[in-house]
């Protein structure tokens, strides 16, 4: 690596991506970060040493404990889209590069929307400018408009953003580590973009500063506030006892009337990280231990992600230590995620 990171990588007189605070930092574990200087003295420590990543969203609230606080994820500020442009979603290849390129004209296209593009290291994403009115349902609008470009432009990204107000992103001109990428997060520039991604590899073996947002209009996206409205269902096939080793088997066969949800959850190999949350603590609260919570996830998740959350995120480890604040959440929550189909509150008597 070259370069070192310095207050030119965060900062700009762009409102809409100044850094606001409280906000998160992760290598992906996450701590929060209560000012600018704590922020950057984090990352001048870790920047030669781990990737690092921020939230995409400001927030505006934190919640209070007797002994520490946490980020108010609900009091996001909703100014942006963000898009995870990946080359392989859901197992299949796609071009990242080419649903990056696609997310940009269409700013330019209708009325020079603000936006970015960046080149992760190994794929691309983009955050545009977004208005609106007050929002009554604030992750149903994000996803609802994300949907929505998604369908107009005929492209596929990591569904796994689709609405997350905790999403967190690679911070600019840090350093991406994987074997597989071994390059900087940069912003691209306006004459990058069409260069294609061959050359966008070359350029960001080095830092690049000073990349200002294109355009200056915004993406009004009123009209899509309300429950995610999801062009198809998460997979509902119920999760099959037998379809695991006999070690799992027994830890589970106890649970052979979970609720629907969290079988759907067991029955997905791509879980996300907002529903690995929830697996995780419904199977901490039926009194599994750690390393049980762990062999089920290592059957029922795909390698890769078993790896990203047990060993990279260390999620499990993480909610166990937070028995005493970190709850299941209301079948609202759920639904959000595409895993419950409860009309009411606990319909399906999953308390």
């Amino acid at each position: 690596m070259d370069g070192a990171y310095t207050e030119r990588s965060v900062n700009t007189k762009n409102k809409m991506w100044s850094l606001r605070f409280p906000r998160e930092i992760g290598t992906p574990k996450r701590r929060m970060c209560k000012t600018k200087e704590e922020y950057l003295d984090y990352i001048r420590h870790a920047i030669r040493l781990t990737n690092l990543y921020t939230t995409v969203y400001n927030f505006s609230e934190l919640i209070r404990f007797p002994f520490y606080q946490k980020i108010d994820y609900d009091s996001a500020i909703v100014d942006r889209l963000y898009f995870d442009c990946d080359f392989k979603v859901k197992g299949e290849e796609v071009d990242g590069y080419i649903s990056m390129l696609k997310l940009h004209e269409w700013c330019e296209e209708n009325g020079n929307i603000k936006h970015q593009c960046y080149f992760t290291g190994s794929a691309y994403s983009v955050i545009l400018a977004v208005t609106h009115d007050g929002l009554e349902n604030k992750r149903g609008a994000v996803y609802n408009a994300q949907q929505a470009l998604l369908d107009k432009l005929d492209i596929v990204t990591d569904p796994q953003v689709m609405g997350d107000l905790a999403r967190i992103t690679r911070i600019p001109n840090t350093f991406n580590f994987k074997k597989t990428a071994r390059r900087y997060a940069i912003p691209l520039k306006e004459e990058q973009i069409y260069l294609g991604d061959k050359v966008i590899r070359e350029i960001a073996k080095k830092q690049q500063f000073g990349v200002k947002p294109m355009g200056t209009g915004t993406f009004n996206i009123t009209d899509f506030d309300c429950a995610p409205v999801r062009k198809a269902p998460v997979d509902v096939s119920t999760f099959s006892f037998d379809d695991v080793s006999d070690d799992a088997k027994e830890i589970l066969g106890k649970f052979e009337n979970a609720p629907p949800c969290v079988k759907r959850m067991l029955a997905d190999e791509d879980l996300g990280y907002n529903a690995r949350r929830i697996l995780i603590v419904w199977l901490r609260d039926q009194g599994l231990l750690l390393d049980e919570t762990m062999a089920v996830l290592k059957e029922t998740l795909s390698d890769r992600k078993y790896k990203h959350s047990v060993f990279e995120e260390r999620q499990p480890q993480y909610l166990y230590r937070r028995m005493l604040d970190m709850y299941f959440p209301k079948c609202r929550s759920i639904a959000d995620r595409g895993y419950c189909d409860c009309e009411t509150e606990n319909e399906c008597g999953l308390r």
